[in-house]
């Protein structure tokens, strides 16, 4: 399920973005689209393709982001918008989550949400595939360009995210 809208945007060849809004108890992490895209558009490229895993109903909430790129959702993929990739495939409600971190592990760059445990699987999946950039990003952090991978020491607050142990010999 996930392999073929995978690779209908082409593996590494986007950007996704996990922005939880809706029922996670950390409310600091919520921020306008507008905010979030501010945040991390230094991160993107010029009209790259955005797939975006969100719980967020409310329409036209994701503007900032779709002036600039061309931003795909789940429901997309089910219709002409996302070139039907989904289209006749039955996907048990509770695999959709799954299904869609998989789709952001293919993705050139990932941008999580802080304290999201659906957000911390995500690098170490990427980590697995050889994902080119396994920088974990959150989009309520502001970044003026892309950083240069450091290590630092491990704190207690990011027991969230998988860490490059995981997946690397170090």
């Amino acid at each position: 399920m996930s392999a073929r809208v995978v690779a209908k945007l082409g593996l590494f060849d986007y950007a996704a973005y996990h922005l939880r809004r809706n029922d996670l108890q950390y409310k600091e992490v919520f921020l306008s689209a507008q905010q979030s895209f501010d945040n991390t558009k230094a991160l993107l490229r010029p009209g790259e393709r955005i797939y975006l895993a969100t719980d967020e109903m409310q329409q036209g909430f994701f503007k900032p982001f779709e002036r600039q790129h061309e931003v795909l959702r789940w429901a997309d993929f089910f219709t002409a918008r996302g070139g039907y990739a989904l289209k006749g495939v039955r996907i048990p409600p509770k695999a959709v989550g799954l299904v869609e971190q998989i789709i952001c592990a293919g993705a050139r760059r990932f941008i999580g949400t802080q304290q999201s445990t659906f957000t911390g699987l995500i690098p170490r999946l990427r980590g697995y595939i050889g994902a080119p950039d396994t920088t974990i990003y959150h989009h309520n952090v502001r970044y003026s360009k892309v950083p240069r991978p450091t290590r630092r020491p491990i704190s207690g607050s990011d027991y969230m995210n998988a860490q490059t142990t995981l997946w690397a010999d170090l």
